[in-house]
């Protein structure tokens, strides 16, 4: 069978640990880099790791894919990875990988707003429940969305979920033609490639490694996460949009709470009641978004899309 039935499923898990552990990663790298040390870093290792797809695929792009691809690499790679980087100087990682639970919701509104896509009330329905799970993780683990004197850092990742929705988006619905490797590899060098000549022109990385204590480890920490958390994931992500609809994509943001939180785990937090509830609301806001026959209401997709 070309497309096994569980394979979406597979892919969802795997997605689940690879973005899952990213804010962990983000969190030792910028132990010794700043912001656009790391981005530079992470977007560059995605764009070399991913060049030969550029290589092999850079004569099938077509002309009218052009602005997708840029429009999806700027706002839906670029942006996020600056906004994560800065947030996560003063927020800590599973609260910024739980805040990242709003990207299906995002998802919805832009493929509405861009696309005229609809989607059946069901799915709506599965996106709030799954909410709800990551807003009572979060009340739990750190106090809600009280970021206090932080608080502007909470809506920078606001921002990149935006901007997650918009790429998304357009991956399903103007690029999904086009084969998973391409696109991604693509995407990621119209902001890696300008990531990295700022990295090395514009800033003193090179200093950083030579002087700096732990920088050559935690620039390691960084180039796992631009080859997996980047470049790797996203070819797996753009696949999984050939396979479900981009809500049931986008469900991978509810299931990353929880490997952020296991990492806490690991450094001595709790489990608690509150935790259990929120993981069960979780797990049936992803069933019910995958689940075709929730409402009697159902949307088709826009047919002059």
């Amino acid at each position: 069978m070309k497309n096994p039935r569980f394979l979406p499923y597979f892919l969802l898990v795997i997605l689940t640990l690879i973005w899952g552990s990213s804010f962990i990663l983000m969190k030792q790298g910028l132990k010794v880099l700043v912001p656009m040390q790391l981005v530079g870093v992470r977007l560059g290792i995605a764009s070399i790791a991913l060049s030969p797809f550029m290589f092999h695929f850079f004569k099938s792009v077509k002309k009218e894919d052009w602005k997708w691809i840029i429009i999806s690499g700027i706002v839906g790679n670029g942006f996020p990875a600056f906004l994560f980087a800065t947030a996560q100087q003063k927020i800590p990682s599973a609260q910024a990988g739980i805040l990242n639970a709003l990207s299906p919701l995002f998802v919805v509104i832009m493929s509405r707003v861009l696309f005229g896509a609809k989607f059946p009330a069901g799915k709506i329905i599965g996106i709030v429940v799954g909410l709800c799970g990551a807003v009572l993780i979060l009340a739990r683990n750190g106090g809600a969305f009280d970021f206090g004197e932080n608080f502007q850092y909470g809506l920078l990742i606001v921002l990149a979920t935006i901007g997650y929705g918009i790429s998304a988006s357009i991956m399903k619905y103007r690029l999904s033609h086009a084969p998973a490797e391409m696109v991604s590899s693509f995407a990621i060098s119209m902001a890696g490639i300008p990531a990295l000549f700022y990295l090395f022109l514009g800033t003193p990385f090179i200093a950083v490694l030579t002087e700096k204590p732990g920088a050559w480890l935690a620039t390691f920490y960084i180039v796992i996460l631009g080859v997996m958390g980047t470049g790797i994931a996203l070819i797996l992500f753009n696949r999984l949009l050939k396979l479900k609809d981009v809500v049931f994509a986008s469900s991978v943001t509810y299931l990353m709470p929880l490997v952020a939180l296991s990492w806490g785990l690991g450094s001595g937090e709790s489990f608690g009641l509150t935790q259990a509830i929120g993981l069960f609301l979780i797990i049936a806001g992803v069933y019910l978004m995958s689940f075709k026959r929730v409402a009697t209401l159902q949307f088709s997709e826009n047919e002059n899309q």
